[in-house]
This record gives C-alpha cells, structure tokens and sequence, in this order.
C-alpha cells in the first residue's frame, strides 16, 4: 500500500486539499477498503477501520483524527449494526436462506438473525424486529435506497451498515466520498477548481486540464485558449473569446468587426453606419432616395425631387413619380380622375383628358370633372345647354331620355289642348268631358269616377278592428264571417274596394304598453280579397289598458288629421287622398268593430255637456279629440258603422257613447250593430253589406 505525505507538497495540497498530516491511498478496486469492508473508500486512516476480521457491532478505538471511537463502519458507539465481510452474517446478499449464517434470507435479498427485540436489530429507523411467519422472531429491513445515504442515521441499502461513507469531523457527519471540505478525510479541501469523487479531488470533465493550479478547459478558456498561458487578445467593444481551442473576438452589441482584425477591435458601430448596417458589408442603398442606417436597419432619409414612397416599402425605395402617376398625381393618394372622365397627371398636376360617352363638362372646370348626363340633364340634353320643354309646367313631367326631349303628363292627368307651357290641363279621373282620356264625355246620368263613366258611386269601406287584449276573444270567433259575409258580398259589388287598418292604445302606461299603437295601417281599400282576409286573419296582437282604447285617435287618422308620432300610416298609392287611402270620387266608408267606450270620445251620460270622457292625461303629443274628429269625418263626408261586441247590449257605457258619436255624426242608431259572438257578427255582417249597397245607389 502506498502512502504520500501531502505536507510537503503545496501544488497538490492546492490542488487537492489534502491537510497536514493526511495521506491519500489508490485502491484498485475502486472503493473497498483493504479490512474487505464493501463501500468503504480509499481513506483507510481516516476512516476508523482498525481490523480487517471485525464482525461485531462493538466500539472500536480512536481514529487516526482523534475523533471519538467509531465502530467498522464508522459510526458513534450507538450504532450496534455487526460488520457484514463474514458471508452470510447480518445483511449480506443473498437468495436462499441456507446462504446466510441465520438460515434466513429476507424478500430483500439481505440476510437477517433472529431477535427478541428491536435492540438486537441495527438501530435504523428501516430495520425492526418482526414476526416472519415460520420462522418466528427475526430482523427485518425496508430498502430505501440502493446506496447507503450518508449522515442520516439509516441504513438505506440494508447493508446492516448505517452510515458507512460517514465520519464525524469534530461534531460534524460529512460524507468523506463526495464532501469538497473533507475529501476522504476530515479538513481535505478540494482547491483549484477540483471537485470530491470518490474520496478524491479531481478535476471534473467539463474543466479536465490543470494549468498552474486551476482546473481549466483549454477548447473555451480564454486565457488558456489551446494550451496554458496562451491568452486570446482583447480589442475596443468586444470581448476575448475561445472557441474548440481557437482565439476570436466577440463583438459588444452594437459593435461589429467588419475588418477582420482585432488590433482595432470592433471599429463600426453597426446603428448608423450606412456601409455596414446592422451587420457587417450591409450597405444602405435606395431607388430615388438617399439613405440613413437608423439603430441598425436601413431607412429611406429623403425622397429625390418628383419621387415619393406610395407603397411605405422601403425595399423598392420612392418607386412612385408623382410628376406623371394618375395614382398619385402631385403626392401620394392624391387620385388623378376626374367625375365621369379621363384624367391625364402633367408636371404633378391632375387635368382633363376627356369625357366619358354621355357625360360633358358644361361649366368649363377640369376640377370637378364632366359634371353633367347629357342622356338624362333637362337642362343639358344632348348636349350643354339644351334645355327641355315643359320642364317646370303644371302635371307635367319633362324627361331628357338618351339625349332626347320628351315630355309626359302625371297619372291622372292629359294635355287636351296640346300647349306644353300650360302643362297637362285636364283631370281625366274626374272631368266628365275627358273621362279617363281626351275628348271621352260621359253620357247624360252618368259620372266620371275614377276616370270610368259610371251610373253609380264607388264606395272605399275602410275595416278598422279593434285589437286590444279584452277585444281579441270576440274578434277570433268573429273572423271566419268578416271574411266570408262582409268582404266577400262587398267585394261582389262593382266599384266597391276594401282595406284593412287596427286599432289598440297609446304605448304609454297605464293605457297601453310597448308595442301597442292607436292606429296602424294595414292596406289602402282594394279588391284583393286574398290579401284582406290574410290581414284580417293574422291581425297584431296587441294589449292596451283593456279598458278605454284609441278609437278616436285612429278614426282621426282615417279622416285626415295629422298622424300621431306612435301610430302608423297606411301605404297610399298615387293619386289617393290621404288618411284612409281613398279613391278620388269614392264614398268613404268605416267599419268599426270594437267592445268598448273610447278615451277623448264624447260623454255618454250627459248627451248636452261637451265634456271628454275619460280623456287621455299622461300622452306626448296630446291625441285627437271627438270634437275635431267629428269635423274631419264630417268635412270627409265619412259614414260610421259600428259592430259592437260588448255583452252589455245597450245597458253599457260603450252602447251610450257609440250611440252618442253616430247621433252627432248625423246618422241613426241603425248604423249600430251588436256583433257578440259568430251568430250576432254574421247577422251584423249582413246588414252592413246591405247599408254599403245603398250608400252606393245613393243612400
């Protein structure tokens, strides 16, 4: 066995860490110690080994550092664990049990020995005294790890050796195999660099050279780049760097050694300079445009006179002439086309090619194009200045037609006299002399209605449903005859046209809510019954108040007066009058079914008052009143007939009120009819079919 002293050698002792007095000692094996102990390192004096036959747990005396008496495995004088080089003792390997001195080998594959208690088995919290069955009392042991972890007070590869890489340096446990501080033995320190491996400082893998008396790598270590002491040079903003054994220089951001050389380091500040911009030999260079290197990335610095950069491209530079483009004509986005033409840029600025097919420049001015059609222009027709006769002149309407002149007269109206400075002179709906055209005289007895001769008027009834939440039970059974008995016989009649229109309330509390409305126009009077059952069929379900509702405000509407913000109109078509959409010469008709007295209606107790009863008070714009609803139905000649669907009869509030309206309107009672139920509505139906029929013979 060879031995060193290490006191008189100061580079290994700064190398390697060895104390004063300490000896290192190669084993062959690697790391059992010469007593045969398994585990155990090189150190052999450090330590506390005494004997190379020791078994037994017992104290062994003071080591080589003077440290308290250690067992053969380096433990205080608790540990009671035996040393295990005997084959077959405590601990040691094993498969059947006949290979272990006890007879008994444990599912661990360790030996164990029998006990009477848990001070027979080595103190270690993982080894305790068990029952095994069949074999009675024995020590058994939890493995916890494969390798005996040091200072912990456990036997972790159940070894029967608990701490065997530990010593106790003064007070201390350190693990002698691996501690820097106490590198196989107490006070060794590993310096330079090195590291503790197997009780021995070496240097480590990633460092595995010594120059001097530091551990270096001599592929990456800039002051021993290749081999020690060779130095890598240092230049201005870079750094010294060795790369497999090689010197070279790293650049400080944003510094570059465009040059190659290190004796003046990294000499270009890659930000600004236009030769080598961000980089080294990129060199700033733009179409039309001088160049600036700006915090490392080339930039255009300004435009040559007449370029511009349009596309915000720096790589294509100002690409855009602006002297000549029509894109940008003078600048960028500035578009040379002028309205309905050809524009041509010259010297920057946008001018007048041509104009398009049709279309020409009448006041001169390039600025806003060709601004004038002279295909469609009344006053420039065909060409500037041409100007249409009978613009301007009385239901006639003139029209510049392709570039040509034309005139026609409104729908309702004709040019009998063939002037066209007075217009279309003749109403030929209503003149007897030109009934619908020209010279077309209606005979003795007859009118001209509508622009047809008739022997009869034509009569518009106007159908206005009540449709309120307490309205809509008597409306549903009501449906099937208002459709069947009163549209259909109606429309049987010549000259008569039907429409539809709803009523419910305002759509302000308490009278009605969201949604509602006190009048809504559904269709002008026509002779589509396919369209007036549909409407009257799917008639809005709205709420309202369920008392008093809108009535007035809707018969209003009907008659003319202005429209109320919440309600809405009746699409009219050209030529009829306003309200209820009524055919010019046609008897107005109302055909109000409802259950109900009305809000603003007049008051049904006291016939002589001209009180309101129960006038709206919380509604903006404030609605129609009877009375000036009365005027406009009688100033629109406008006849009243009532389905009443109340089951009061004429004892309710609503009977008095109606009856009331109609007395006032100057009809009678008749005009009144109960309409509960499909029974009564059906009869009701057929009393207003005949009282149209003689309305329209004259009635």
């Amino acid at each position: 066995m060879l031995r060193t002293t290490l006191c008189s050698m100061a580079l290994t002792v700064a190398l390697f860490g060895v104390g004063c007095g300490s000896t290192v000692e190669p084993v062959a094996d690697g790391d059992a110690s010469p007593d045969g102990d398994p585990g155990l390192d090189a150190v052999a004096d450090g330590l506390g080994d005494t004997t190379a036959s020791e078994t037994s747990g017992d104290s062994a005396p003071t080591d080589a550092t003077g440290d308290a008496p250690v067992d053969s495995v380096g433990d205080a004088p608790k540990d009671t664990a035996p040393d295990t080089s005997t084959a077959g003792a405590l601990g040691a390997p094993c498969i059947l049990d006949g290979e272990c001195t006890s007879g008994i080998c444990l599912s661990i594959g360790r030996c164990s020995k029998p006990c009477a208690g848990s001070a027979d088995c080595p103190a270690s919290s993982n080894w305790a005294c068990v029952s095994l069955p069949g074999r009675g009392p024995a020590c058994s042991c939890t493995v916890l790890a494969a390798e005996d972890v040091a200072c912990n007070g456990v036997d972790d590869n159940c070894d029967g050796k608990i701490d065997e890489t530990a010593k106790t340096c003064g007070t201390t446990c350190v693990d002698v195999k691996r501690d820097p501080s106490n590198c196989g033995g107490c006070g060794i320190v590993c310096g330079g660099g090195t590291v503790c491996q197997a009780g021995s400082c070496v240097c480590p893998a990633a460092k595995p050279t010594i120059c001097g008396s530091t551990c270096v790598d001599l592929t990456k270590d800039p002051l021993n780049c290749g081999g020690c002491g060779t130095a890598c040079p240092v230049g201005a903003n870079g750094t010294a760097v060795c790369t497999a054994g090689a010197c070279s220089l790293a650049c400080t951001a944003p510094y570059g050694n465009c040059n190659g050389s290190v004796i003046d380091g990294c000499e270009r500040d890659l930000r600004y300079d236009t030769a080598n911009c961000g980089t080294c030999g990129k060199a700033c260079s733009f179409a039309n445009a001088s160049a600036l290197c700006s915090t490392g990335s080339c930039v255009i610095n300004t435009c040559n006179t007449g370029f511009a950069n349009c596309d915000f491209d720096p790589s294509n530079g100002c690409e855009t002439n602006t002297a000549s483009s029509t894109a940008n004509c003078g600048g960028c986005g500035k578009v040379c086309a002028p309205a309905n033409g050809t524009g041509m840029c010259v010297s920057g600025a946008c001018d007048l090619l041509s104009c398009n097919t049709g279309w020409s420049n009448c006041n001169a001015n390039a600025v806003d194009g060709c601004e004038i059609n002279t295909q469609s222009d009344l006053n420039n027709c065909g060409l500037c200045g041409k100007v249409c006769p009978g613009a301007g002149a009385p239901n006639m309407t003139a029209a510049c037609t392709t570039g040509t002149c034309t005139s026609a007269c409104v729908t309702g109206w004709a040019n009998c006299d063939g002037i066209s400075t007075n217009g279309c002179e003749k109403n030929v709906r209503t003149d007897n002399a030109n009934c619908g055209a020209c010279g077309n005289a209606c005979t003795s007895g007859s009118s001209c209605i509508d622009g047809i001769c008739q022997a009869f008027a034509p009569v518009d009834v106007m159908i206005l449903l009540g449709v309120t939440g307490s309205t809509q039970y008597s409306l549903d059974q009501a449906v099937p005859n208002l459709k069947a008995r009163l549209v259909a016989p109606l429309l049987a009649m010549s000259g008569v046209n039907v429409g539809v229109s709803y009523s419910c309330d305002f759509p302000t509390s308490p009278y009605g809510v969201t949604g509602d409305r006190a009048f809504q126009g559904a269709v002008e009077p026509i002779t589509v019954k396919t369209t007036i059952d549909s409407l009257i069929t799917t008639y809005p379900k709205q709420n309202g108040g369920d008392g008093a509702d809108g009535m007035i405000e809707a018969l209003g509407s009907l008659a003319g007066l202005p429209l109320h913000p919440t309600s809405l109109a009746i699409s009219c078509s050209s030529g009829r009058i306003a309200g209820g959409c009524w055919r010019t010469g046609a008897k107005k008709v109302v055909v109000l079914f409802t259950d109900d007295y009305f809000h603003n209606g007049p008051d049904p107790v006291s016939p002589t008052s001209p009180a309101l009863y129960e006038p709206y008070t919380l509604v903006s714009p404030a609605p129609q009143t009877w009375p000036g609803v009365r005027a406009a139905m009688t100033s629109a000649n406008i006849k009243l007939l009532i389905m009443n669907s109340t089951s009061g009869g004429t004892g309710t509030t609503a009977y008095s009120q109606q009856k009331r309206m109609l007395i006032e309107l100057g009809q009678t009672v008749s005009d009144l009819y109960f309409s509960l139920g499909a029974d009564q509505t059906g009869t009701a139906s057929d009393a207003i079919v005949a009282r149209v029929a003689g309305i329209r013979t004259g009635g």
